[in-house]
This record gives C-alpha cells, structure tokens and sequence, in this order.
C-alpha cells in the first residue's frame, strides 16, 4: 500500500513522498532493511532512517530524477563487458540503474566513504555480485582524511573539502585510484563517474596513470568547481562538454547555469557523441 501511495503522489508530481518516506521510516517494522522491488533486478533492501533515500524509491518507480540526463550519456559509451567505476556513489542510484541486466557490464566498482550510506549500499547490493562496494574515498595521496557530513536526516551531501550545515567529522581512508587500480584485481574502467562535492581536482589527480593508459570516458559533477578548475582538471586530448539538464551537450561555459553534469570525452570515442 505504502509503495502504491509514493507512485500516485510521484506520477502526479505532488508534494508529499518525503513525508510518507519519514513516517515509514518510524512506523514500518523493516524501516533499516526496507524491501524495494526493482523491476528486471529483484528486491533490494534499504535503510528508510537514512532521511536521503527518496532517489531509490523513486527508481522502483521508474524515474531516475536529476540523473536521467547522466544516465542517458552514459549509456552512450557503455558495452558489454565493460567496467563502470562510480566514485562518490552516494545511494547508489547510478550503480543499481548499471547493474541492470540489459548492460550486461562486467564490473562495477562503487567507492564510497561515508559509512552510514557504504552499510546502505552493502546491503542494495548484497545480491548483485557484479558491484563491490569499497568503503574508502578517492584523492590525490593514500591515508586518512576527514569528511565533513551533514545532520542525521541529511546522510548524502557529505564532503571532503566543504563545510556542511549541522556538521558532523568522520575520519575516513583514502586512497588515489591509480593505487586502487594497481593493487586491486580489477579491468580498468571503460566509464568514470564522479561526484565528490568539490573533491573532483583531487580525484583527478590520483587517477593520471590509469588515464592515460586507459583513456576512459569521464563523468563528473560541476556545481562546485570554477571554469579554470576544470580547465586544469581536462586530460591531454579530452574534450570537454556540459550536459544540459533538459538535454543535450553544449562546449559553452556560459550554459553552466543549466548543467550539473559534464562529460570528458578522449579522441577515440568522439565519434560517439551525438551531434551538439
């Protein structure tokens, strides 16, 4: 009954899902193992009490919400058999779209620092061998860092470099993904994703010898980053494009304010991309 209420209210584009969410999470009596039917992938299980679910629930639904537009590219540059890595995962929205079996994808690897929302993604993808979850945060050295996370009701805004409103201070390990990549038995990833809250440069800078041997395809979020940033950030040979939010690839800056999202393309796929 409760997941038939979210549907009318989210296909009617109501008010009012945030609000059924919390008073499951009080009331129903598998609120911290939650089951949620996904269609062509089975049950998951979630933690309601996490206050920061509701992309999942509406996921069941059908509706990737902001990241439809990602999802949408990403598609574009993913084959079967290839490895995804989604760093910054979150809840893990994008990583479960993936491991759909239509993609037929060969890995996926989900790093994730934040250890409320990894004891999440362990249990959405405790039967979906294709994604490991790793429970450290990427960055330009190895050893510990501090993330700074919101109030219990605001699990998924947590950063390693900004401040967040009722702050909280989590040590957690770090690691650069050219090491991850070397001392871990996995395929180079195909596609990156990235969505570190202002972490991104760091990031970037940890993974320049898988880059340039690999030459994947790279997602990532901008909404904290300056254009010269960015600019540092673009690998030898990559170009760089916006995705607009309502659809679409543009190369012009000034278009930032209706973009989340941006995408680094190298040489040999460009002819990939649809035309801008």
């Amino acid at each position: 009954m409760s997941l038939k209420l979210y549907r009318f209210l989210l296909r009617r584009n109501l008010r009012g899902r945030g609000l059924l969410v919390r008073v499951l999470s009080t009331l129903h009596p598998r609120a911290t193992r939650f089951p949620l039917p996904i269609p062509n992938l089975g049950t998951i299980h979630a933690n309601l009490r996490l206050g920061s679910v509701l992309p999942l629930f509406d996921y069941s639904q059908g509706d990737l919400g902001h990241c439809g537009q990602l999802a949408h590219y990403m598609e574009r540059f993913l084959k079967p058999g290839d490895s995804l890595w989604d760093i910054g995962a979150n809840i893990g929205t994008i990583s479960l779209h993936f491991a759909q079996p239509r993609y037929q994808l060969g890995r996926i690897e989900v790093f994730e620092p934040n250890p409320d929302l990894v004891t999440n993604l362990r249990m959405i993808f405790e039967n979906l061998p294709l994604v490991r979850v790793n429970a450290v945060a990427l960055g330009e050295r190895k050893g510990e860092a501090h993330l700074h996370v919101g109030g219990p009701d605001d699990s998924s805004t947590g950063s390693l470099v900004n401040e967040q409103h009722g702050e909280r201070q989590i040590s957690v390990a770090l690691a650069t993904g050219d090491s991850f990549w070397r001392d871990t038995p996995t395929p180079a990833p195909a596609v990156i994703k990235i969505d570190v809250e202002g972490y991104e440069p760091q990031v970037f800078a940890g993974l320049q010898d898988l880059i340039a041997a690999a030459q994947p395809v790279i997602f990532f979020e901008h909404l904290f980053l300056t254009n010269e940033q960015i600019q540092v950030m673009i690998p030898t040979g990559y170009t760089w494009f916006l995705i607009l939010d309502e659809g679409g690839l543009t190369q012009h800056p000034a278009e930032r304010t209706h973009s989340h999202d941006s995408v680094l393309v190298p040489p040999h796929r460009m002819d990939e991309l649809p035309p801008t």
